[in-house]
């Protein structure tokens, strides 16, 4: 019917899909406002669609499938920052620390959702808050039911693989970052671990730094000097005070007769040696 223009059919639809299209919407944008917006242009892209006859799926998956293109386009369009004003459950009113704690779990599990590839996020929430079955799921990507269940699959595991990571021990931690195993500290646990602690985040940027802070303490030796350094060891003779300008201008000199009597090899293997 409402894919025939009726309009009071359309909005029967709307009433039954809209709150869970836009907790869907709200997740991906985590703004209101956003989710609003992708929530209206979703149900007016739908409503265009069925009356050209072009829904290619049953109707809950299509429409969140079109809400999920949406709210990533008002993403791209709009690059804010996440606001995580969530209401707590009412009854008694919570305390300080509760609002705190309540905020920084919902912060570190964004945080963590937004290490997962998109696909995973997405049938993830799909699953857990919108409650698709996982043939709507396969529905909404176009793959399989197997697809679907494997990605939310791979979803949970990498979040529990995170959470695993926040309580580390920090020796470890750092054990793995002395190794410097690029591939150990791309892990999702050593990642996760390393937002949540700020010495072992320090640690690591201290070795970074420490190279460059080494080479300081040790300069390269000028070329000059590198040229009497060589004619002292073909000649023997033993080292002078830098003080002595007639001494190093004739090692200079030592030094270049010597590399041209020597020639190239041996100058490269004096060098090497």
């Amino acid at each position: 019917m409402a894919a025939a223009g009726s309009t009071a059919a359309f909005a029967v639809l709307y009433e039954r899909h809209a709150q869970g299209l836009y907790r869907f919407c709200r997740s991906i944008t985590r703004e209101e406002a956003d989710a609003q917006d992708a929530l209206q242009s979703a149900m007016e892209r739908a409503l265009r669609a069925m009356r050209r006859g072009a829904r290619d799926a049953p109707v809950r998956p299509w429409l969140f499938r079109i809400a999920h293109n949406e709210a990533v386009s008002v993403l791209r369009r709009r690059a804010r920052a996440a606001d995580l004003g969530e209401q707590l459950p009412t009854g008694t009113a919570p305390s300080a620390e509760q609002v705190l704690a309540e905020r920084l779990r919902l912060e570190q599990l964004l945080s963590d959702l937004a290490e997962l590839p998109e696909r995973q996020r997405v049938a993830l929430v799909l699953r857990e808050l919108s409650g698709l079955s996982h043939r709507e799921i396969g529905l909404v990507f176009q793959i399989s039911e197997g697809a679907a269940k494997q990605s939310i699959f791979e979803a949970r595991t990498a979040l529990a693989e995170l959470e695993r990571g926040r309580v580390m021990d920090c020796v470890d931690v750092r054990q793995r970052i002395s190794d410097r195993d690029g591939r150990v500290l791309r892990s999702r646990r050593v990642r996760a671990h390393l937002r949540g602690c700020a010495e072992c985040t320090r640690f690591r940027l201290a070795m970074g730094q420490r190279p460059a802070e080494l080479a300081a303490l040790a300069p390269v030796l000028p070329g000059t000097a590198i040229a009497g350094v060589l004619a002292r060891a073909l000649t023997g003779t033993p080292i002078r005070s830098a003080a002595s300008t007639s001494t190093s201008a004739s090692a200079g000199g030592v030094a270049a007769s010597a590399l041209g009597k020597a020639g190239g090899g041996l100058a490269v293997k004096a060098l090497v040696s």
